[in-house]
C-alpha cells in the first residue's frame, strides 16, 4: 500500500518498510523541466559537486546515486544506495527546475518512493502550490538521530538551477554570463532554515496548538543567548521507575514532554525528538513529533511498564550507543557536526552510581549535554554531584530541580533549561568536538 505524503510530512524509512536501497520517480509536472538530486551535508551545503546528480552527471563517484533523467525531460528515475554514501552526505534533496517557466504553470507533479518494485510513499503537488518560482525543492531523504527519514517539502525557490546550486554552496560551471544574479545566495541557507521553521510553526498551530506559546517562549530564551539559529539533536530521557507513577497518571510527564518537544522544534525544523526510557534497564523508545504529541505519554506507558529500580548509568549508555555507536571509555574528543541536548527527567536517586560517573567522564569527550531535571522534593544529592563532577574534559551537565513543574512559568522553565548550554557549546568547539562555525 502506498502511503500518501502531505506537504511538510516526515516519515522514517523504517515506517515505510524501505531499506537503504530504493528508487525515486520524480515527475515535475512541467514540460521542459529538469530533475536532479543534491547530496548535502548537515549544514545543507554541497561540499562535493560530484554529489549533484542530474542529466549531465548521471552518476555519483561510486554509483551510490544514479539517474536516467534527460535534459528538459520533465521527469526521471533515481536509484539510491544510502549505505554506500560517504558519512558527510546526510541529505538528498530532490529538485525540479526550469530555465524559463514558473512552476505555477505546472500540472500535477509526483515524487514516488519505491523499494523492491513496490511503491511505498508518494507526494503530489500542482502549479497552484507555487507562484513565480522556477525551482522547487520537492522532497528530501535525510539522516537524523541515526535513522534515515523522508520529508515532503514542496517549497518553491526563486531562480533556476544555477541559483539553487549556488544556494547550496556549489559552483556554476561554464561561462554563465550573469554572475551578479546569484550574489545574495550566501544568505539562502539561513533563509531556507527560517522558511522551514515557518512551515513547522504552521503545522504546530494546526495540529498541536498547545505548543504554540511554548515554542514562542523557548525561542525567546534561545534568542537572548544568540542561539535562535542554533541546530542540535535533542533527546528526552524519562524515568519509568514505580515512584514516577503519580507523575504519569496526573499528566505531569505528558506536559513535560510537550515542553521538551517545543524546545526541540527550535533546535531542529524536523519537529521531532528522540525519547529514551529507563528504570532497571534503559532503551530507545522511538521518536515523538508534532503530529503524535497529543496523548503520547499514554501510548508510551502502554508500551513500557514501570520498573522497580533506577539506573542513570544505563540510560547514559543507551544514549551514547544511539548517537555515537559506543558507550565505553573514550581517550580522545569525538568530533560531530551537531551537538546532542538531553533533557533527563527523574524523581529520585539512582542505583549503580559508579556506572553513571564512568559514563559522565567518558561522555565529556563527546558533544552531548545533559540537563538533569529533578522533579519533586528529593534532595538529589547524586545529580548535584554529577553536575559538579571533577575529571571531565569539559562541563557537560547542569542540574535543575522543580518541586512542582506545573507551578513554574514557561519563561522561567526555558531560562533554566538553557542555562549553561552556551558555555558547553563554546567548550565543545574549543576541544574540536563541534565545528567552529556552528551557530
Amino acid at each position: 500500500m502506498t502511503t500518501p505524503l502531505t506537504r511538510g510530512e516526515k516519515r522514517t524509512l523504517t515506517d515505510l518498510n524501505v531499506g537503504t536501497t530504493f528508487q525515486v520517480r520524480l515527475d515535475s509536472g512541467l514540460p521542459g523541466a529538469d530533475v536532479s538530486i543534491f547530496g548535502l551535508n548537515d549544514d545543507r551545503l554541497l561540499k562535493d559537486d560530484q554529489y549533484f546528480v542530474f542529466y549531465n552527471q548521471p552518476r555519483s563517484p561510486k554509483g551510490e546515486i544514479t539517474t536516467d533523467a534527460q535534459a528538459s525531460g520533465a521527469r526521471g528515475t533515481f536509484t539510491v544506495d544510502l549505505a554506500a554514501l560517504p558519512a558527510s552526505v546526510t541529505r538528498l534533496v530532490f529538485v525540479a527546475t526550469h530555465d524559463d517557466t514558473a512552476f505555477s504553470r505546472a500540472g500535477s507533479g509526483t515524487w514516488t518512493l519505491s523499494a523492491g518494485g513496490v511503491d511505498a510513499a508518494q507526494y503530489s503537488y500542482t502549479g497552484a502550490d507555487f507562484d513565480a518560482q522556477k525551482a522547487v525543492m520537492v522532497a528530501e531523504v535525510y539522516r537524523h538521530g541515526g535513522a534515515w527519514r523522508v520529508a515532503a517539502i514542496g517549497q518553491g525557490f526563486n531562480g533556476g538551477l544555477d541559483a539553487l546550486l549556488v544556494s547550496f554552496g556549489g559552483e556554476v560551471a561554464g561561462d554563465t554570463p550573469a554572475p551578479a544574479a546569484p550574489a545574495p545566495a550566501p544568505a539562502a541557507p539561513v533563509n531556507l532554515k527560517k522558511e522551514a521553521r515557518v512551515r513547522l510553526d504552521k503545522e504546530i498551530q494546526q495540529v498541536a496548538p498547545q505548543l504554540v506559546n511554548l515554542t514562542k517562549q523557548a525561542e525567546v530564551s534561545l534568542k537572548k543567548r544568540g542561539l535562535d539559529e542554533h541546530t542540535a539533536r535533542m533527546a528526552l530521557v524519562l524515568d519509568i521507575s514505580i515512584s514516577m507513577d503519580h507523575l504519569y497518571r496526573s499528566g505531569v510527564v505528558q506536559r513535560v514532554t510537550e515542553k521538551a518537544l517545543a524546545l526541540g522544534s527550535r533546535f531542529d525544523d524536523d519537529g521531532r525528538i528522540d525519547v529514551f526510557v529507563f528504570g532497571v534497564d534503559a532503551r530507545y523508545a522511538g521518536e515523538v513529533g508534532i503530529r503524535d504529541i497529543s496523548g503520547y505519554v499514554d501510548s508510551l506507558m502502554r508500551r513500557h511498564r514501570l520498573e522497580g529500580g533506577t539506573q542513570y548509568g544505563r540510560a547514559m549508555q543507551s544514549l551514547r550507543e544511539h548517537y555515537f555507536g559506543e558507550s565505553g571509555k573514550r581517550q580522545q574528543p569525538l568530533h560531530q557536526a551537531l551537538p546532542v541536548y538531553v533533557m533527563f527527567v527523574t524523581d529520585g536517586e539512582t542505583q549503580g552510581q559508579e556506572l553513571a560517573v564512568a559514563q559522565m567522564l567518558a561522555g565529556s569527550r563527546e558533544p552531548l549535554f545533559y540537563k538533569f531535571i529533578g522533579v519533586g522534593r528529593e534532595r538529589f544529592t547524586f545529580l548535584q554531584k554529577l553536575d559538579d563532577l571533577r575529571g571531565r574534559l569539559i562541563d557537560n551537565a547542569d542540574f535543575v530541580q522543580f518541586n512542582d513543574v506545573d507551578r513554574v512559568s514557561d519563561a522561567d522553565l526555558y531560562e533554566r533549561l538553557i542555562q549553561e548550554y552556551p558555555e558547553f557549546l563554546r567548550a565543545a568547539k574549543a576541544q574540536g568536538m563541534l565545528p567552529a562555525t556552528l551557530a
